[in-house]
């Protein structure tokens, strides 16, 4: 995970605070029940903000589709 969070930010210019922060907590390993209680989500809205934010990294064309999938189901 090497400057995995400077890629981020670097290539992925179009993420609010709120999505950088969960993919933080997503790719640090934490628990979808811990990352939902950290950030005031129901487990359906973490659900919907993991999706939304795994699409919006795919179109960003920074992480191809393997790593997505690889860096969101540890």
């Amino acid at each position: 995970q090497n400057n995995l969070m400077y890629k981020f930010r670097e290539q992925i210019s179009t993420l609010d605070e709120n999505d950088y922060q969960l993919a933080i907590y997503v790719l640090s390993g934490f628990p979808g029940k811990m990352i939902a209680a950290i950030m005031n989500l129901t487990p359906d809205a973490l659900y919907q903000r993991k999706r939304r934010l795994k699409n919006n990294i795919l179109k960003s064309g920074a992480f191809s589709e393997e790593e997505i999938m690889m860096l969101f189901n540890k």
